[in-house]
């Protein structure tokens, strides 16, 4: 093997999205990790195609990368990726890929495989696309990264085929945060409902427990923030459970998708955040409100308690009285909005580091590399 360092090729067709959630922010988080590293020669690549670092760099300022599909569109008909033949060169996939061998060593992050455990989550379409392209995804990596142990031993379990292949868990971080500038005077108390407006998310469970319990309502408006996803959308969820005067009267606000700043003033000031997710590969959101110190209440499944530790609240989050005794709990708990349970909360949360996050996946790659 040459002396030469290594070049790492991150796959950034994610980034193109409009709104930076979900993969398209786990590629953002290692875009800027990349962009920072002068260990390694640094390359980003769209489809089979280079895309200069500045354009990136840009996507990546600007928190908006849909220009990047214009861009790989007019770059599709120039060189491919090329690299030195005595170079360790890793390609790194936050997602699904593209193709497959492109590079020497390839590395997948594996997020959850929900289309194959609970395919009424999915539409058919995504079902059909995720269960044929999963499993040749992985046996084309040289290392499958998981985001968390539940779905590490989910992939295990359902596809025997990749036994003693390597992987690895790598838990994902919450951006940093700098000072929330908004200030809240005097303000009636609130709750954030996170999540896109689709059933995996079951955003409906909140609804259906509003619906039985007016007293909730009572207590604290409600803030649903999160884009609609498929399914049922907020105007007709909110006929079916009849709480059409609690939205016109603002009791119930569905703010659709916010911006990260708004995001996070709206959870530095919620007396407490839900996210009711039936299922996820990592949650996310949970770290980014416990990040600033918010109450969180949130499910036992999945990798929820490893995201959200002794610090989160649990509850049954299939059953909407559940959801409602252990939120009018929280509400009436003056030790949860307490100064020590806040610091509590971000201290749990600084435990999780996007710069580890990245080296680790870094360092596993390289060290693959170098035994080729």
């Amino acid at each position: 093997m040459s002396d030469k360092r290594a070049a790492l090729a991150l796959e950034i067709s994610p980034l193109g999205e409009r709104h930076h959630t979900g993969i398209a922010n786990v590629t953002k988080h290692l875009a800027k990790a990349l962009l920072a590293d002068d260990t390694v020669d640094q390359h980003f690549f769209f489809n089979r195609s280079e895309l200069p670092r500045a354009i990136v760099q840009q996507a990546v300022d600007l928190e908006d990368g849909s220009i990047l599909w214009w861009i790989a569109a007019r770059a599709s008909a120039g060189p491919e990726l090329s690299f030195d033949p005595m170079q360790p060169v890793i390609g790194l996939y936050p997602g699904h890929k593209w193709h497959r061998r492109l590079f020497p060593v390839e590395v997948q992050i594996v997020h959850d495989i929900t289309t194959l455990l609970a395919p009424r989550f999915h539409t058919e379409e995504t079902v059909q696309f995720w269960q044929s392209q999963m499993l040749s995804d992985m046996l084309s990596s040289d290392l499958i990264v998981t985001v968390s142990e539940s779905t590490k031993t989910d992939i295990l379990t359902y596809y025997p085929q990749l036994a003693g292949r390597p992987c690895i868990t790598v838990p994902l971080a919450p951006a940093s945060v700098g000072p929330v500038t908004v200030e809240v005077q005097d303000a009636e108390p609130y709750v954030l409902v996170l999540g896109t407006l689709e059933p995996r998310k079951n955003v409906e469970v909140v609804l259906e427990a509003l619906s039985r319990r007016s007293d909730l309502i009572a207590a604290a408006r409600f803030v649903f923030a999160g884009h609609w996803g498929w399914g049922p959308g907020a105007e007709e969820l909110t006929r079916r459970y009849g709480l059409q005067d609690a939205v016109a009267s603002g009791r119930i606000v569905f703010s659709g998708f916010v911006a990260d700043s708004v995001r996070d003033a709206l959870m530095t000031h919620a007396r407490c955040v839900l996210y009711v997710s039936h299922y996820e590969g990592f949650g996310l959101p949970i770290l980014e409100a416990l990040r600033v110190g918010a109450p969180v209440l949130t499910g036992y499944g999945s990798s929820l308690p490893e995201v959200g530790g002794d610090v989160a609240r649990y509850c049954d989050v299939a059953d909407p009285d559940a959801v409602a005794a252990a939120l009018l709990d929280i509400l009436s708990s003056a030790e949860s909005g307490s100064a020590a349970a806040r610091q509590s909360r971000q201290d749990w949360a600084a435990t999780f580091d996007w710069s580890l996050t990245y080296r680790r996946i870094r360092d596993a790659a390289i060290a693959i590399a170098l035994t080729r």
